[in-house]
């Protein structure tokens, strides 16, 4: 249900948490689950080690260190499926999409772990639909749809009751309502999908998002909102507009990446975005 251009869209991938002290230790160690994460970038089986000791630490977590370790593990889910498998590997992909959708429900019913709870859930649930084989989409589609219906209003704005703070991931919701309204079949999610002009509405939202507290970046510091806006564009015909954002963006990233700049937590999703881009650009 959800294209390959929605995947380029809703791929906001993996954002830090705020730094949180999480006080147990019982089950597994915090500390080489927390070191783990940060090497990433290293491939498939640092995230999957990562995601063994963070694992550990589920049974005994509790309320806000449930929540961190919930969001760390949801988001190594989506680093891996985004940026380390090929986008036609669904075989492996919606399996990981699928532990991320089912381990986001642990933090359901934690009111401090709405903005978490609601930004991860779209994004995994997305990223199962988008991967899963036409039988697996047998019933997807009507779980997706009815996800979707309650965090949005009837013009496709966030619910406002809900609760949650827009900023997570650099206006990771909006980015990701972006991508969801402009794809092509999105018109099976909502009525009044898909809307070019709403996705390009909400990815703006996204690009002016102010830092979420204890996060280093803002929207315009999360290159998948640059993606993401290029995406629009080509899609509204504006193509070469499009091209010279991701020329630009892929050239920023590198100046930033010699010069050490890079953006505190987000550095592997940054520099992950270079490929992403570029085969955005040979599609053109």
């Amino acid at each position: 249900m959800v294209s390959k251009l929605s995947r380029f869209f809703i791929s906001s991938c993996v954002v830090l948490f705020s730094s949180h002290a999480v006080a147990w230790t019982s089950g597994g160690s915090l500390s080489e689950a927390e070191a783990l994460y940060k090497r990433r970038s290293e491939g498939r089986a640092t995230v999957q080690h990562a995601l063994a000791e963070f694992r550990k630490l589920l049974p005994a977590a509790k309320g806000q260190d449930l929540i961190h370790v919930v969001y760390r593990i949801t988001s190594l889910d989506i680093f891996e499926g985004e940026y380390l498998l090929r986008d036609d590997n669904r075989s492996e992909r919606n399996p990981i999409f699928g532990d991320c959708r089912e381990v986001i429900e642990r933090i359901a019913t934690i009111p401090e772990g709405a903005d978490v709870y609601h930004y991860m859930k779209l994004m995994c649930s997305a990223l199962w639909v988008e991967s899963a084989t036409p039988l697996q989409l047998i019933g997807i589609g009507n779980y997706f749809k009815s996800y979707f219906n309650k965090i949005v209003t009837s013009d496709l704005n966030l619910r406002p009751e809900l609760g949650v703070d827009p900023r997570l991931g650099g206006g990771g919701i909006y980015r990701t309502i972006a991508g969801i309204s402009a794809d092509p079949m999105s018109n099976m999610v909502h009525p009044a999908l898909p809307s070019l002009d709403k996705a390009m509405e909400m990815i703006d939202l996204a690009m002016a998002s102010p830092n979420y507290p204890g996060n280093d970046f803002a929207g315009a510091d999360m290159y998948s909102n640059h993606r993401s806006k290029a995406e629009i564009l080509i899609r509204m015909g504006r193509t070469a507009e499009g091209r010279e954002l991701l020329e630009s963006s892929i050239a920023e990233i590198q100046e930033l990446a010699a010069d050490d700049e890079l953006r505190p937590g987000i550095e592997p999703e940054t520099l992950g975005e270079i490929s992403k881009m570029r085969e955005v650009l040979d599609q053109l």
